[in-house]
């Protein structure tokens, strides 16, 4: 390849590190809804 490896390496690290963030964001926002809904059944059930 005729690429620098550094660029490539960091172009790997970095969508890397975008899927994680998108992947932690789902998560956390799956988390939020689930509790959000169980504090709601907790004080109307």
């Amino acid at each position: 390849m005729g690429k620098n490896p550094k660029i490539v390496l960091f172009s790997l690290l970095s969508t890397k590190i975008v899927v994680f963030l998108l992947l932690s964001a789902k998560i956390v926002l799956f988390l939020l809804f689930f509790t959000k809904n169980h504090i709601i059944f907790a004080a109307f059930g």
